[in-house]
């Protein structure tokens, strides 16, 4: 009797604590103090309360403490578009980033690659080149509006193209 309650007992609370959450992910601030302005594209946003913050970077990663974490969801496209795929494997990452998104070569390409951004309107809002025998190029985009983002990726004679789906929440 007394085995048979501890075992129905341990079973309702093992069932019991998966029914609960301790902690849901997302975006919301609680914080005593702060506010947002807005002038000539520029947004600032600031609370009070967060005395240190501390923003560590690796090779493949960023990490970064705070509130304000601006979010980019990056997705490979795949196109109706006769034209082949870049060979080399491309990695856009850190998914979700702050405010640059690196575009890095698993391998050195021999030729100029031209990586450019464009907007739900169809305006490109950069045009940058990753020289030849390069393998990395850090896109600043930290100055964008959210919205949604199409980066084209296409060799310097313009027959290889790989496209990326860039949500900026």
């Amino acid at each position: 009797m007394i085995h048979t309650l501890k075992l129905s007992t341990a079973l309702f609370c093992i069932g019991g604590s998966l029914a609960c959450y301790s902690q849901e992910k997302g975006q919301s601030i609680i914080s005593s103090a702060g506010d947002v302005s807005k002038a000539a594209g520029i947004i600032l946003e600031w609370t009070v309360g967060e005395p240190v913050i501390e923003t560590v970077s690796t090779s493949l990663a960023l990490y970064t403490q705070g509130f304000h974490q601006p979010i980019l969801q990056v997705q490979k496209l795949t196109t109706g578009k006769v034209m082949t795929s870049l060979q080399n494997k491309i990695l856009v990452y850190p998914n979700p980033a702050t405010s640059v998104i690196n575009v890095q070569l698993e391998n050195t390409s021999s030729s100029e690659l031209i990586i450019s951004l464009t907007d739900q309107a169809g305006k490109q809002v950069s045009n940058d080149r990753l020289p030849a025998h390069s393998s990395l190029l850090r896109l600043n985009v930290g100055r964008l509006s959210s919205g949604v983002y199409i980066l084209c990726i296409t060799d310097a004679r313009g027959s290889a193209q790989n496209d990326y789906k860039i949500i900026k929440l």
